[in-house]
C-alpha cells in the first residue's frame, strides 16, 4: 500500500475521531474526502473500513435506515474482493440496525451468513463472536419471542478454547 492510500485511511480515522468529540462537520469532511480517495485510488479495503464507519456513525444517532445502505455497500464490496475479508463490523451494524428497524428474524440471518463466511475464511476469533451473538441473542430473542438453548454459547467457548 502507498504512502497516499495510508494518508487516506487516516483522514479516515480522524474523522471518526471528531465523531465521537461531537464535531460532525469535521467528521463529515474528513470521512467523506477520505472515501471519495480510497475510491479514486481503487483502495477497496480502504473503502470498506469507510463505509463500515460511516454506517456505524448513521447507527450512533439512529439513522438505521441510512446505515444499512453503507454496511450493505461494505459487504458487497467485500463480497466481490477475495482479498478484503470479511467486513464483520458491516454484519454487526448490519444486524444492529435491523433489530432497530424491528426485523430481529432478518439480524439473525445477517448473523448466520457471517458465521458461515467466518467459518470459511477461518476467522476463528470472528466465528467466536458471532456464535456468541446467536447464542445470547443479544436482540433479537427481545423481539421475537425465541428462548432456545444457548448451545451456540457452548460452541463458542470450544472455539475460543482453540485459539
Amino acid at each position: 500500500m502507498g504512502q497516499d492510500q495510508w494518508v487516506n485511511r487516516a483522514n479516515g480515522e480522524l474523522g471518526l475521531v471528531a465523531f465521537l468529540e461531537g464535531n460532525p462537520g469535521r467528521a463529515a469532511r474528513l470521512m467523506g474526502g477520505a472515501l471519495l480517495s480510497t475510491m479514486t485510488s481503487g483502495d477497496v479495503g480502504g473503502q470498506i473500513r469507510c463505509l463500515e464507519l460511516l454506517g456505524r456513525g448513521f447507527e450512533e444517532v439512529n439513522r438505521h435506515a441510512e446505515a444499512m445502505r453503507f454496511f450493505d455497500r461494505a459487504i458487497k464490496l467485500a463480497d466481490g474482493d477475495k482479498d478484503s475479508g470479511l467486513p464483520f463490523m458491516a454484519y454487526e451494524g448490519k444486524a444492529q440496525a435491523l433489530v432497530a428497524l424491528g426485523k430481529p428474524n432478518d439480524a439473525k440471518a445477517v448473523i448466520g451468513d457471517a458465521l458461515v463466511k467466518a467459518r470459511a475464511q477461518q476467522k476463528r476469533g470472528h466465528e467466536a463472536e458471532l456464535l456468541i451473538r446467536l447464542g445470547t441473542g443479544q436482540h433479537w430473542r427481545y423481539h421475537s419471542g425465541d428462548s432456545g438453548p444457548d448451545t451456540q454459547v457452548e460452541t463458542a467457548i470450544e472455539v475460543a478454547k482453540a485459539l
